[in-house]
């Protein structure tokens, strides 16, 4: 799925609380990993190298934070999924559709 918007929604609560037991360097790559996956789908499950890259871990970052971060994610066959950034890419593509939609219509209507 083409992702719709230009921006990504965090909520504060949410977040805060799925993340407080982490370290920075488990925070920040977990997050690194969340935009990954917001501007370009599910993560290889199988690729260690590009989610190190992804993480924007070093060799020996990425062995300290891994099992952690990738606990936040499920395998769904050759790809990691994040079951809270698929329902908010769903909703943000809900979203973009209504709006061009409503564009369309409004275009329609003024070309009458």
């Amino acid at each position: 799925m083409a992702r719709p918007d230009t921006w990504m929604p965090l909520k504060i609560e949410p977040w805060t609380k799925k993340t407080a037991r982490l370290s920075l360097a488990e925070r920040g790559a977990y997050m690194d990993l969340l935009l990954a996956y917001w501007v370009g789908g599910p993560l290889p499950a199988d690729d260690e190298d590009t989610l190190k890259r992804m993480a924007r871990c070093t060799d020996k970052e990425w062995k300290q934070v891994r099992v952690k971060v990738l606990s936040f994610f499920t395998r769904d066959g050759d790809v990691l999924r994040q079951g809270r950034a698929d329902e908010e890419l769903a909703d943000a593509a809900a979203r973009y559709e209504r709006r061009a939609s409503a564009g369309r219509s409004g275009g329609l209507a003024k070309s009458k």
